[in-house]
């Protein structure tokens, strides 16, 4: 699988990776920033990583092919049906906008 590993100031790093997505969510403001990993294995959302950072603080994210995964910190499940409705409203806006 291709995936993230991640080490935040030296320290051991986190291998997020899923055959269907990972993403990286980094954030500054407010004097504070944040690091999120999360991804989905189309049944569940997954979080491997939640973090505050600080100014100063060294991240390291490099892409790898792996199948040894980290475990994940959060499972939460993915309702489907909600999903389904969200594609069905964003298809009929794209028409609408003549885009699709």
């Amino acid at each position: 699988m291709i995936g993230f590993e991640i080490s935040i100031n030296g320290r051991e790093p986190i291998v997020a990776a899923s055959d269907y997505f990972v993403f990286a969510d980094l954030t500054f403001g407010c004097s504070s920033g944040r690091i999120k990993i999360k991804g989905s294995d189309v049944l569940h959302y997954l979080t491997w990583l939640s973090e505050k950072l600080e100014e100063g603080d060294r991240v390291l994210i490099k892409m790898v092919d792996t199948d040894k995964v980290s475990p994940v910190l959060t499972i939460e499940d993915c309702d489907c049906d909600e999903m389904k409705r969200r594609y069905e409203q964003l298809k009929m806006e794209l028409k609408g906008r003549g885009l699709i």
